[in-house]
């Protein structure tokens, strides 16, 4: 099955769904609390952001990902027996009482932490998460029935995992809480805003309510699944059996901690051949054998750039920014960074874009390096198709990626009028593998920062996505030897018209 028929099926773009309001019944509430005055690992030009901050716009992302959870963050200051001026005591306590979650990091305080344990205790909130907190709150954490680092009798500690179930010592709780206790601190170290945000979806998910855009990802196998792969995939399970490399991609994605794309889909790009695509493509792409689900996110929802050198954008100079400097160079852009630590931080990152021989036809080839987890330094290149959406500036793309499809809506936000830079933003789903996921792109001619004069517009560009600067990764551009450029021979006659540049 060609690429183009599977990205035929049925997707619910974003311009011809609308993006559903904010404004929607509660199914699920977090309460969380996090410090002004400590920095976080983020840092925005070089300048260190509060954690308070941090958390106050996961806040904002965990909305947009699900209307019907809603979260609140309150400053660990403003709790403080001695700073408690303007009841703010009053109104945690009142939250707490109808919360289902609760997440605090970084708090230093011991006193305050005591106090933030008693009232969520008080409340019966099931479901807590301390990262980074004295123990007065961290004792508190549970996830399902685990709960970490309890006071235990030395006998318990040392008895084996499946002993300490059996017999529910003080670290008892199935396996899997164990399993997803581990997964949101490895989140919650990585450092990205994408993590935080899938850690609060996640405890919202395994414990209180469904949140599509998480629930799909990380699946356990069942009989039904292993019957649908025999019936329909023999051969290609068999050919997988066979291939080391094959075989290494299951391994290292069963070992993926669920809900994990960053994880995911570094074993995709370390272990990719035709085999595993062969055996993703009948497995998961033509029968679903794991019964996956995604949709494209709609919210947030960024205006595409209206107007270019002072004239309205249409779609054949939307499609000229898209091209950028392809003739000057063996490219279009290169990628200065990006937002999505699965799919935009690797290296060397080259984006080229080119017509096809049809009216209005486009084709995205992204060219990256990978480090593989060999520690073997190798390239990798997609093929996308490109079509026009409904407004200017606004594109539907389409991909076979190791035998899944990814349906993707990008958006040209903002481009300088001597084309120095660029800010694109995209939201996609791979629908089959049960992912959904949004993204952002700074580029330039040469893959460095704009001038310090420009940056007030990048900023304002990526505020419009819903995007601070200190989410972004930059990409290693300092060694792009060997990246395999350039067009197709067939496309090359087509893309030999004057460019904007």
């Amino acid at each position: 099955m060609s690429t183009t028929s599977m990205a035929a099926q049925a997707v619910a773009w974003p311009d011809e769904v609308t993006a559903p309001s904010l404004d929607q019944p509660v199914r699920a509430r977090i309460l969380a609390v996090a410090p002004d005055g400590v920095a976080s690992p983020f840092e925005d030009r070089g300048t260190a952001v509060p954690w308070f901050e941090v958390w106050d716009h996961i806040a904002k992302r965990v909305k947009w990902a699900d209307t019907g959870v809603e979260m609140k963050v309150f400053r660990e200051e403003s709790l403080r027996k001695d700073k408690d001026s303007s009841g703010e005591r009053a109104r945690f306590n009142d939250l707490a009482a109808r919360s289902d979650v609760f997440v605090g990091s970084a708090i230093q305080d011991p006193a305050t932490a005591e106090w933030i344990a008693s009232v969520i205790e008080k409340a019966d909130i099931t479901t807590r998460f301390s990262a980074g907190c004295p123990p007065e709150l961290a004792r508190t954490s549970l996830v399902g029935k685990f709960r970490p680092d309890p006071p235990a009798p030395a006998l318990v500690r040392i008895l084996p995992d499946f002993l300490r179930d059996l017999i529910g010592g003080p670290n008892s709780g199935t396996k899997k809480d164990r399993v997803l206790w581990d997964t949101l601190n490895n989140f919650y170290e990585r450092n990205s805003s994408e993590d935080l945000t899938f850690l609060s979806l996640v405890l919202v998910d395994s414990y209180v309510t469904t949140v599509p855009r998480v629930t799909g990802i990380g699946k356990d196998s069942n009989p039904d699944t292993v019957d649908c792969m025999m019936e329909n995939c023999k051969q290609e399970v068999i050919d997988c059996a066979k291939d080391a490399d094959c075989r290494a991609c299951i391994s290292c994605l069963t070992a993926c901690p669920p809900n994990d794309q960053v994880c995911a889909y570094r074993c995709i790009t370390s272990y990719e051949t035709k085999t595993m695509e062969m055996f993703s493509l009948c497995v998961l792409q033509k029968n679903n054998c794991m019964c996956n689900s995604a949709e494209i996110p709609t919210l947030p929802d960024p205006p595409a750039q209206a107007t270019f050198r002072g004239k309205p954008l249409t779609h054949e100079t939307a499609q000229d920014l898209f091209m950028g400097w392809l003739g000057k160079e063996a490219y279009s852009w290169k990628v200065v960074c990006g937002q999505n630590p699965a799919y935009d931080f690797f290296p060397s990152q080259h984006q080229i874009f080119y017509r096809g021989r049809g009216e209005g036809q486009m084709w995205y080839d992204p060219v990256f390096k990978v480090v593989t987890i060999k520690g073997e330094e190798v390239w990798r290149r997609r093929h996308y198709r490109v079509k026009p959406a409904v407004t200017p500036g606004t594109f539907r793309f389409s991909v076979l990626d190791n035998g899944v499809v990814s349906n993707e809506y990008w958006r040209i936000i903002d481009v300088s009028d001597d084309l120095s830079w660029g800010v694109f933003y995209y939201a996609g789903a791979a629908t089959a593998a049960g992912q959904s996921y949004t993204g952002s792109l700074l580029v330039s001619r040469d893959g460095d920062w704009p001038e310090q004069k420009e940056m007030e517009r990048v900023e304002k560009a990526f505020d419009s996505c819903g995007i601070k600067l200190w989410e972004l990764f930059p990409v290693d551009n300092t060694n792009d030897e060997g990246a395999p450029l350039g067009l197709p021979d067939s496309f090359a006659a087509n893309n030999d018209r004057p460019t904007l540049v």
